[in-house]
């Protein structure tokens, strides 16, 4: 569980609780509700949302979800490109929508890239971090 730069929190699961080769993240928490070692299970709420250092718009959180791929230096990898095929385009066709009232809502249309492959994810790359 390390603490970010804004001071929130990184959850990090894996299978066993140990480094492995891939490992599943929830960043930007606050107030964890788990600790090193616990076992959590689908639906379990491990912590809140952070405001992002105050960086998110008032009323509104920001938490980042990823697959990192586990090594001497972990690295981010875009989580969606790993869906099941039977959930994959209902689930990039919901982002989408998300996307598009969101940007209705805030008033800005070019807050997303529409042209990205995967929805949700900036590059293919891995990032390392």
């Amino acid at each position: 569980m390390p603490t970010l730069w804004s001071g929130d929190f990184s959850i990090q699961v894996t299978q066993d609780g140990k480094m492995q080769k891939w490992i599943y993240e929830t960043e930007h928490l606050i107030n964890p509700q788990v600790k090193k070692g616990d076992k959590v299970t689908a639906g379990q709420i491990v912590g809140e949302v952070s405001d992002f250092n105050n960086g998110a718009p008032p009323g509104y959180g920001a938490v980042e979800i990823g697959i990192l791929k586990g090594g001497q230096k972990p690295e981010h990898v875009c989580p969606f490109a790993y869906l099941d095929d039977s959930i994959k385009e209902e689930t990039f066709t919901n982002f989408r929508n998300l996307f598009k009232n969101w940007e209705k809502y805030i008033g800005n249309t070019s807050l997303y890239d529409e042209s990205l492959p995967i929805p949700g994810c900036l590059t293919l790359n891995p990032i390392e971090g």
